[in-house]
């Protein structure tokens, strides 16, 4: 079986930009759904530029095409690039676009397929040689090898062939709770040391062991499968578990290491499902509880009311998303420095918040059709300034800052 992925050829500018001193903030509106053909309406999909003259938002590129459908984005901040994934209505094809957020001015595509007989199933992000490698999974069960990474370069398109040794340098970025394709990566623990084993051929004596052996004081003693969420060259942070529904506030446990400090340590956060992502050395996220098949209870979530005044037409708003997988949102954001362990939350009172950048200590975030951008002061936030208010916002998720 063939299937054609494109990712980076052929550069073509979309837009060009005058080279001014002062930066660019940049946002990405897009909803994506793991079969976005489930929905007969388009969902609206660009890259927007703020005008911080007019404070609204300039159309850099449309991304919703019917026949190309938005179904994953992932925002690998450290390596400053966004990979949207979009599905065609052509059979077993996936294209994935690349967007260089350091200094932008295009987007990259090149066709890359798997060999016959092959199903491609996704990509990871590996470090090599100082570079990143966009890595696309190739899977045949039938054969003694049964998974191939083809990959190319995001800083040159040098192109390599990887083996299962090379997860040991997967670079991850984070999760978000509509996207069910998130970027992690599954690991067993031994029971008999710090072992953390990826499990990504079928000989388990053979699966690749993570460069980081977990301290004594943080070891399971037992086999069991965890979630690597994050690693790049600020943390690492590991997912042990969370605790049931019960209409309170519930908690995630994680073991955090910072690259920067050589620090491990245990990290309780708000929230039974983990939404994290990473920028720089801070953690930032949003409270949800997974509330499982009993989403439909009497507990609210805060903002519905004005979330219906909104009236969002994209198909898969707020509302939808909630319910589809099953949370409660409690509109409260949070920042966690893995470095100086400083935590900051804050509580919007809209169930429909979320953290779009963290970047030189100015954290922005989005509350229903508003945008904000508040400085990091020690351990707090000052008065955060309303950036702009817009319909199009209900869909923004994501933001960056260029230096083009």
């Amino acid at each position: 079986m063939k299937l054609q992925v494109i990712i980076a050829t052929t550069v073509y500018v979309l837009i060009a930009y005058n080279i001014y001193s002062q930066e660019n903030l940049f946002f990405l509106k897009a909803t994506p759904v793991d079969d976005p053909y489930l929905y007969s309406n388009e969902i609206s999909a660009a890259l927007l530029k703020y005008n911080k003259d007019s404070m609204k938002l300039d159309e850099v590129i449309n991304l919703a095409t019917y026949e190309n459908r938005v179904k994953d984005i992932r925002y690998y901040y450290e390596n400053k690039r966004i990979i949207i994934t979009k599905e065609s209505k052509k059979k077993y094809e996936e294209n994935l676009y690349i967007i260089s957020t350091d200094k932008f001015d295009s987007l990259i595509y090149q066709p890359i397929i798997c060999p016959t007989s092959f199903v491609y199933t996704g990509f990871k992000v590996i470090q090599e040689e100082g570079k990143p490698f966009l890595c696309l999974k190739c899977f045949n069960n039938n054969m003694e090898k049964f998974e191939i990474l083809k990959g190319q370069s995001f800083v040159d398109l040098d192109e390599k062939e990887f083996t299962e040794n090379d997860y040991k340098r997967i670079i991850l970025s984070g999760t978000a709770y509509f996207i069910e394709r998130s970027d992690y990566q599954n690991v067993y623990t031994e029971s008999t040391n710090g072992n953390i084993r990826i499990p990504v051929v079928r000989n388990i004596n053979e699966r690749p062991i993570f460069p980081l052996v977990l301290p004594d004081s943080l070891q399971l003693r037992k086999k069991e499968m965890l979630q690597i969420i994050i690693n790049n060259k600020n943390q690492f942070v590991l997912y042990l578990n969370s605790n049931k529904y019960n209409n309170q506030i519930n908690t995630s446990n994680f073991i955090i290491y910072d690259y920067n400090k050589k620090t491990w340590y245990k990290q309780q956060i708000k929230g039974n499902y983990p939404s994290i992502n990473s920028y720089g050395r801070w953690l930032a996220g949003e409270v949800y509880n997974y509330t499982g098949i009993d989403y439909n209870t009497n507990k609210v979530s805060p903002g519905k009311e004005e979330r219906k005044k909104l009236n969002s037409q994209n198909p898969f708003n707020a509302e939808h998303r909630f319910a589809y997988f099953h949370l409660y949102s409690y509109g409260i954001l949070y920042l966690y420095n893995t470095y100086s362990q400083t935590y900051i939350e804050w509580n919007t009172g809209q169930g429909d918040s979320e953290i779009l950048l963290v970047e030189n200590d100015i954290v922005y975030y989005r509350i229903n059709d508003e945008i904000y951008a508040a400085t990091i002061q020690g351990e707090q936030l000052k008065k955060p300034k309303l950036l702009i208010k817009d319909l199009q916002v209900l869909d923004i998720h994501w933001a960056f800052i260029s230096k083009k």
